[in-house]
């Protein structure tokens, strides 16, 4: 387990441990409707008892022990929550799936919520999992998918992996309340972890590593937490890609740490820290965005060696750009855009020798304040003519200089905003409305007002003006009056407005799925929901199976909620939506 104690930078880790091993008709379609609800009420034989406070096991043949707790299955394969439940749960079967359905899972902040000690291919999703030790913790275990649940006050790991290998976490809000030990993700002596599309916010620490190899951190966004966004220990093989880390005291802190790649991610707003690396060699760090931290980059430890850091911007950092405190060490900077820093580099006593740019023509790293000329051009810019790279060198100190500075900033994205997702519902009815949900980010340094739009086919549905701060993302709400529009399939998307200085365009438009226009209530046919025209008992059989649900919930003996299903589009499919289908029924697109 990491001690707390990890945390001081003075005391983090020492050299020794540098050389150990590392390692998802209008009466009788109501009549029929009403029926085929209560058929399937009556075909499952479904015990809804409340538990309290009590030891639960799924035991490896399949039985739910105690048999009276609120935990239904039909198969032995999918086990579903059907109400909130007080107490622990040991997963001991392998190749299930646990769907806490929207319900919660407590206890008095002992133990764990959900233990999975030497399973596999076992799923747990959908739960809200609040005071325990360990929300959810995994030891011994492979092929697990942790998705989609939301862990708020555990004690020590929100989610915990331990000894395990391919374990996903994907889509999981993970928070607690800066206990002396309170960790979001810890993984533990673990190979091939997945950590994606989470929320890790309001811990002592967000995402924890220690003896664990070739694990993906990709798409989360890791925020005030009391200590470190990232902190990875005795560990290699490691991918930071796409995660924005913001307002913690570190962003990212590899230590004693090796062939690591940190690459796209925004690191904004940390107190001490964006990224340090301490006693940690043979790591990438490229095309970051490391802003408004006290220290850009920092570099710490006896030695330090092979680090490459090509192509991150470097901006506005209170204290430095650039921190180098070590004794001896060769690591490679160039392209990189050292813009309005206090200071855009410090070295702590000594000076070792460091590789400052890539020659030429290719170049150094941008400084915002390099004021030379660029007359000349070559390798020894003693040729008439400019290209981009100053005619004297940029001096850091007696050993260290920037050959070849750029005049202006590598291509990076400073202004950058685009189009992360666009979704609907793929089956509107005639006349009715469509909600469209587009997130829009801004990816770039600096905060952003720039115009959105939501379209059909060619056709704008409305403009909204939105400002963004930096490394932000909202969601927007657009509705499209499908009144006056032919039945049929048309394209939605959006599009953002390029800011000023943007270079990267790419997801500034971006095409969502494809919507059909149908008769109301006309939402499946042959082909699972799809329109087939017409208005008929597949139509009301495809919402009775799914009535009561909605986007959190799903009713014992039903299937989880489809928007297609929800004709109203008031989040619940119900009998307003079988009514309204009903008032169709019979009817067939000419």
């Amino acid at each position: 387990m990491l001690s707390s104690s990890l945390l001081d930078d003075e005391v983090a880790c020492s050299r020794e441990r540098r050389n150990k091993e590392l390692e998802k008709n209008k009466v009788s379609g109501i009549m029929l409707s009403m029926l085929f609800v209560g058929m399937l009420t009556l075909s499952f034989d479904l015990q809804i008892v409340k538990a309290g406070g009590i030891f639960i096991f799924i035991r490896p043949e399949g039985s739910v022990d105690p048999p009276t707790v609120p935990i239904s299955s039909a198969d032995n394969v999918t086990y579903t929550f059907t109400d909130d439940i007080n107490g622990w749960i040991s997963v001991q079967r392998s190749n299930i799936v646990v769907d806490g359905n929207g319900y919660t899972l407590r206890a008095d902040g002992t133990g764990a919520g959900f233990l999975l000690s030497g399973v596999s291919n076992v799923t747990i999703k959908k739960t809200n999992i609040s005071n325990f030790n360990h929300g959810i913790l995994t030891w011994e275990s492979s092929k697990i998918r942790v998705i989609d649940n939301n862990v708020t006050g555990c004690q020590t790991y929100g989610i915990g992996v331990v000894l395990s290998k391919n374990v996903t976490v994907d889509g999981n809000t993970i928070s607690s309340t800066y206990s002396a030990a309170s960790y979001g993700i810890h993984l533990e002596t673990s190979t091939f972890t997945t950590l994606t599309g989470n929320i890790v916010s309001s811990n002592l620490l967000g995402i924890g590593m220690q003896y664990s190899n070739y694990t993906t951190v990709k798409g989360n966004i890791i925020s005030n937490n009391n200590s470190t966004g990232v902190y990875v220990r005795d560990s290699a093989g490691n991918t930071m890609t796409d995660n924005i880390m913001k307002d913690n005291r570190y962003g990212i802190w590899l230590c004693s740490s090796y062939n690591s790649l940190i690459s796209g991610n925004i690191v904004a707003n940390n107190t001490e820290g964006g990224i340090f690396l301490q006693d940690s060699n043979s790591n990438t760090l490229s095309a970051n965005g490391i802003v408004k931290s006290s220290v850009g980059i920092w570099l710490k430890g006896f030695e330090i060696w092979y680090n490459d850091i090509i192509g991150n911007n470097i901006a506005c950092n209170r204290g430095y750009g650039i921190k180098l405190a070590f004794f001896y060490g060769w690591n490679t900077i160039y392209h990189n855009n050292f813009i309005n820093n206090t200071n855009q580099f410090y070295f702590e006593s000594f000076e070792p020798l460091q590789k400052w740019d890539d020659g030429y023509p290719s170049g150094g790293n941008y400084w915002s304040n390099y004021t030379c000329a660029d007359l000349f051009r070559g390798a020894y810019q003693n040729i008439t003519g400019s290209d981009g790279i100053g005619d004297t060198p940029f001096i850091i100190n007696a050993n260290n200089r920037d050959g070849y500075p750029l005049i202006e900033p590598y291509p990076w994205n400073l202004h950058d905003v685009g189009i992360k997702g666009v979704t609907s519902k793929t089956v509107v009815g005639q006349g009715l409305s469509l909600r469209i949900s587009v997130i829009v980010s801004n990816h770039g340094v600096f905060d952003e007002n720039f115009n959105v739009s939501a379209y059909v086919n060619a056709t704008e549905i409305e403009t909204k003006y939105i400002a963004l701060v930096s490394s932000a993302s909202t969601t927007l709400i657009f509705f499209w009056n499908t009144r006056g529009f032919v039945k049929g399939n048309y394209t939605i998307g959006a599009y953002a407005t390029p800011v000023s200085g943007e270079i990267c365009t790419a997801d500034n438009n971006v095409t969502g799925s494809w919507v059909t226009v149908a008769i109301i209530g006309d939402i499946t046919g042959s082909t699972p929901l799809v329109p087939d025209g017409k208005v008929d008992i597949k139509d009301l059989v495809a919402m009775a199976i799914r009535y009561g649900t909605t986007p959190s919930t799903t009713p014992p003996g039903r299937l989880p909620y489809n928007p297609n299903c929800d004709i109203n589009g008031d989040g619940k499919i119900d009998i307003k939506d079988l009514a309204t289908a009903a008032t169709n029924y019979g009817k067939i697109d000419p």
